[in-house]
């Protein structure tokens, strides 16, 4: 392995629209895995809201780039943003 990248995006249902709540990327280079444990959000509010994400993996490998994408769940919680 080259290089392991992950960016994950947090965001939520405002109205008719989604809003970005944070974005965090993390990766290495030259380990054959990678585990993101930066992502963490607190809420302002206690509107209920729909929340959701998405994780772009990137590995670099043998001067070739391989993508993978990942959606969590859209979930309904009692946290504005």
């Amino acid at each position: 392995m080259t290089s392991i990248g992950q960016e994950t995006k947090l965001e939520y249902e405002w109205y008719a629209w989604w809003k970005q709540a944070l974005i965090k990327t993390g990766g290495n280079i030259g380990e054959s895995k990678y585990t993101q444990r930066n992502i963490q959000f607190k809420c302002v509010g206690s509107t209920s809201t729909v929340w959701g994400a998405t994780t772009l993996g990137t590995v670099k490998y043998r001067g070739k780039t391989f993508y993978a994408r990942v959606y969590q769940k859209m979930q309904r919680l009692p946290c504005g943003a």
